[in-house]
């Protein structure tokens, strides 16, 4: 599912299921028929609203993946000459299962973000990110894991704070709920 807006310009795109999508989505940019301009996208995965996903080459994200409001996947620069020593980059990006990239941050060209690696709000990924880290800024550096340990107590814990707020969600949306039974055991 789309919001309103959407620009898809590409050689061919494919898309998994139960994708959420925001408002005002650009994909495309220049090279978008090229015959590398792919994008795919797996199952569950959100693209948040006003992204910008460059497809002049392969744009691959995982199942699973949150690419968050205003992010922008770029496959490619162009600027001045190379033969002046510029810099003038075409390469894929690929966001791996479960990775996130925060609001507002940039992944440049020949990027791979990791299988459940986080980029921090702001940042810009100039190169790969290793599956589990979290990194931030610019350019982007690693900061932390980006998962820590959950006791099982703790889990238990903020299940039911999950459940009795998803209740009261429900509630107040005018839907027949049952009212919750705690069992100490669980």
């Amino acid at each position: 599912r789309f919001g309103g807006n959407l620009s898809l310009r590409c050689r061919i795109a494919s898309f998994g299921e139960g994708i959420y999508a925001g408002e005002n989505i650009r994909i495309g940019g220049g090279g978008n028929r090229d015959p590398w301009a792919i994008l795919s996208v797996g199952n569950m995965s959100f693209i948040g609203d006003e992204a910008s996903l460059n497809v002049c080459r392969q744009v691959l994200i995982g199942r699973d993946v949150f690419l968050t409001q205003r992010s922008i996947l770029i496959t490619h620069n162009i600027g001045h000459s190379i033969l002046e020593g510029f810099e003038n980059r075409f390469a894929p990006i690929v966001l791996e299962d479960q990775s996130q990239v925060g609001m507002n941050s940039t992944v440049y060209a020949g990027a791979r973000v990791g299988c459940a690696a986080i980029v921090g709000s702001n940042s810009y990924v100039v190169s790969s990110v290793q599956a589990g880290k979290m990194v931030m800024g610019v350019p982007a550096k690693f900061v932390a894991n980006s998962s820590r340990h959950v006791s099982r107590t703790h889990q238990i814990s903020l299940t039911r704070t999950i459940i009795e707020e998803y209740h009261t969600l429900l509630l107040m949306k005018g839907h027949d709920v049952s009212a919750l039974s705690r069992n100490k055991d669980s």
